[in-house]
């Protein structure tokens, strides 16, 4: 299973703005056969970016980070992915450049000083036209680990992915199953603790088993199970009936 984790940066997001991307993200790369691992949020500061990237990049087969991609002072993720890189930076050319004044033109306001920024990359990263918006997208490897940089603006991230990221990362890392072959179950349980639940799945190494995820969750009195199946669905649908059937009573 090829395992991604996300990090959503801004500082807005502990001032009461919610985010929006960490869940459409996940949902979207989930429902494509990749495997979550975490999302983290974190502020715009330049040494809690790197010391996150590099953490979670160790367990990952890819990153996504969004934010930090503006022209402001605030935003310093742009700065961080130069000096993971270990490249010289490059300027992007009329492209990229037309896509600022296309977007400027469009909100009838004039080139902002330091917008420039948004032009300067890793010298050997993959570039994504950024169509709706002027921060183009872009991807650097560390070792192994594949780090999409996007920016923060919902609408322009939905659009990246769906257009040209989701393909450039199914060529690099190709998904362990197609998405008809990743199954879910759901069952509610009456009249037994959340407690007890989770021990009974636990002592039958639901948790510990790589091929599921399992949720526990509480709602209105009643314990919600669901699982997902990543392999086997056959084989796992007839273990978790047998473990329905015992935990029941039967």
């Amino acid at each position: 299973m090829m395992n991604f984790s996300i990090i959503i940066t801004g500082k807005e997001l502990f001032t009461g703005v919610r985010d929006e991307n960490g869940y459409w993200l996940t949902n979207y790369f989930s429902g494509c056969g990749y495997k979550c691992q975490e999302i983290r949020i974190i502020n715009d500061k330049i040494e809690l970016i790197r010391k996150t990237i590099i953490d979670i990049s160790r367990c990952n087969d890819f990153v996504i980070i969004t934010g930090g991609m503006g022209g402001s002072d605030l935003d310093v993720t742009r700065q961080v992915a130069l000096e993971l890189s270990n490249t010289p930076p490059k300027i992007l050319g009329k492209m990229y450049r037309d896509q600022i004044k296309k977007c400027y033109s469009k909100w009838n306001c004039r080139w902002p000083r330091g917008i420039s920024k948004q032009l300067v990359v890793p010298k050997e990263a993959e570039i994504f036209l950024n169509d709706l918006g002027t921060s183009p997208a872009f991807s650097i490897f560390i070792n192994s680990t594949m780090l999409i940089f996007l920016p923060g603006v919902p609408k322009e991230v939905k659009n990246l992915i769906e257009t040209s990221i989701s393909q450039y990362i199914s060529i690099k890392y190709k998904p362990y199953l197609t998405v008809k072959e990743i199954h879910k179950i759901e069952k509610k349980i009456e009249g037994k603790a959340e407690l007890e639940v989770n021990k009974s799945l636990k002592e039958q190494g639901w948790f510990n088993d790589k091929n599921v995820d399992v949720l526990l969750r509480v709602i209105n009195n009643q314990i919600k199970i669901t699982l997902t199946i990543y392999k086997h669905h056959e084989y796992y649908k007839k273990k978790w009936e047998d473990f329905i059937y015992s935990l029941e009573g039967g």
